[in-house]
């Protein structure tokens, strides 16, 4: 008994070592998201305000207090400017965080205006900020295609009960 308990201890701990210096090798070597390899630059994309317009009420579900945003407003940038306008499908859940998940489109003011459908995706804290950690811009239009493979995000805040403001960035190669 006390033989197969040592053999058994003996391969335990052969297996700790290697995965702890697989981790540790794994670690030590540099990726590519490393500071040396920064060929990416945050630009500014534009300001977008808006105001709800109607709110629709779900009510409690299993997961959170539902309720529906339909929002409007205008979005100015030098790259892109026009209006917006969407809806929120906003989940406010037990720990204070009010989920984002919004559909929208944005026409643009070029003449004849060109239509960006908009994804987003994020949080509003108990504070008010407002955090966009996912927006997708897609267009078939040949002006903004470059919109289509660039990662954007936003911040923003409530400027009163119904009008907000949030301020968009994206990333480009430098």
């Amino acid at each position: 008994m006390k033989k197969s308990k040592a053999i058994v201890t003996l391969i335990v701990f052969t297996l700790l070592s290697f995965s702890i210096l697989g981790s540790t090798l794994q670690c030590s070597s540099q990726s590519d998201a490393s500071p040396a390899n920064d060929g990416m630059q945050l630009a500014y994309l534009g300001h977008f305000q808006f105001t709800i317009t109607k709110q629709v009420l779900i009510g409690e579900t299993p997961y959170g207090f539902r309720h529906n945003e339909h929002y409007e407003g205008p979005f100015s940038g030098d790259l892109v400017s026009g209006n917006m306008s969407g809806i929120d499908y906003m989940l406010y859940r037990s720990d204070g965080i009010d989920q984002i998940n919004t559909r929208a489109t944005l026409e643009t003011h070029d003449d004849p205006p060109a239509y960006i459908g908009v994804q987003i995706t994020g949080y509003v804290q108990p504070d008010g900020t407002m955090v966009d950690s996912y927006v997708r811009f897609l267009t078939g239009h040949k002006d903004y295609k470059w919109m289509n493979d660039t990662v954007f995000f936003g911040k923003g805040k409530a400027l009163s009960e119904n009008t907000y403001e949030i301020e968009y960035y994206y990333y480009k190669e430098k």
